[in-house]
């Protein structure tokens, strides 16, 4: 499981998260979301904060990370 310094993930949205995880692991957009079954289009506005995540989007890209989709749930999907 990605370990994420917990000061620096409370200050950032759940798109910002998706994409520091994504990264982490390597893989381009377009490879993730193929592997997590979601368009490309859709991860892409998912990381952008343009809609908020569905719970089988959350759970597919968290598996695919090895994050926690406990932890996507506390950030906030966008800046105050």
């Amino acid at each position: 499981m990605v370990e994420l310094n917990i000061t620096k993930e409370l200050n950032m949205t759940r798109g910002e998260c998706l994409r520091r995880l994504r990264k982490h692991e390597g893989l381009s957009l377009r490879r993730a979301a193929k592997l997590a079954g979601i368009s490309l289009a859709q991860l892409s506005e998912l990381e952008l904060g343009k809609h908020r995540i569905s719970l089988d989007h959350a759970h597919a890209l968290m598996e695919l990370y090895g994050g926690s989709v406990k932890l996507l749930a506390r950030l906030p999907h966008e800046r105050d």
